[in-house]
């Protein structure tokens, strides 16, 4: 898979949390916290792979644990009601080591999902089919 596209700082704006960095960027991590909820986002960008995992905050039990391929890009979108991250055209995988289990041919073959990630007033992953 090619490199992630990504804006290191329109995600910073957008999540509003500083990230713990791997050595030589390998890894960027967040956690962003609203109501009571932790949203943990790691982003893997030589592998363009965003992991996300939703728990509650006194937990560290997940509600939501996922990956998403990127195909495309991670754009920093601002509209009226609110910030958010989109990734078009991406692949909803099981892990970052997605290609272990069923390997890239099978991943490019399922369906595209559109991510859109939001985080202010509260947390929102939503998903939509491309």
């Amino acid at each position: 898979m090619p490199q992630l596209r990504w804006n290191k700082v329109d995600v910073l704006e957008c999540l509003g949390v500083l990230p713990e960095v791997e050595e030589y960027e390998t890894k960027f991590e967040y956690a962003v916290t609203r109501d009571g909820l932790v949203l943990l986002i790691t982003v893997v960008p030589y592998e363009s792979v965003v992991e996300l995992r939703l728990r509650r905050a006194d937990s560290s039990e997940d509600i939501l644990a996922l990956a998403v391929l990127v195909l495309g890009e991670i754009e920093y979108k601002r509209e009226k009601a609110g910030d958010f991250l989109q990734m078009l055209g991406s692949r909803i995988v099981v892990s970052r080591f997605y290609y272990t289990r069923e390997g890239d041919e099978a991943i490019l073959k399922s369906p595209a999902v559109d991510v859109e990630l939001r985080v202010d007033p509260d947390i929102r992953v939503s998903f939509k089919y491309s």
